[in-house]
């Protein structure tokens, strides 16, 4: 039940943040993953229009963009060893090169070792 209460709190947070006032925009990208870029048919220019948003816990307004965990503050990517870095709900996840481990794909398992 707080689960569901939780989850119904971040939706409600997420769609207001989503419907926030209409923008301006001239290319469809302008409107993130959160909006669609609508033409007015009398001025020929375009808005951004709020749409469903399914991520619940990642924000980076205004345009409701997902917000990159991958890079730190310097900009450089946190999967180390040529890992590829992923942003997901609230974080990021690296998948490692083969031989590699760890959250930050930092620790090196050595040939023919078993990582769980």
């Amino acid at each position: 039940m707080f689960l569901a209460i939780i989850i119904i709190i971040f939706m409600k947070i997420k769609l207001e943040l989503c419907s926030m006032t209409k923008v301006i925009c001239k290319q469809t990208s302008m409107c993130g993953d959160c909006g669609v870029c609508l033409m007015k048919s009398s001025t020929n220019e375009g808005y951004c229009e709020s749409k469903y948003y399914h991520d619940l816990f990642v924000l980076n307004p205004p345009d409701c963009s997902i917000k990159d965990h991958c890079s730190d503050n310097n900009g450089k990517n946190k999967c180390l060893n040529g890992g590829i870095c992923k942003s997901i709900f609230g974080g990021y996840f690296c998948k490692c090169k083969s031989f590699y481990h760890g959250q930050n794909c930092e620790l090196k398992s050595g040939k023919g070792k078993f990582v769980q």
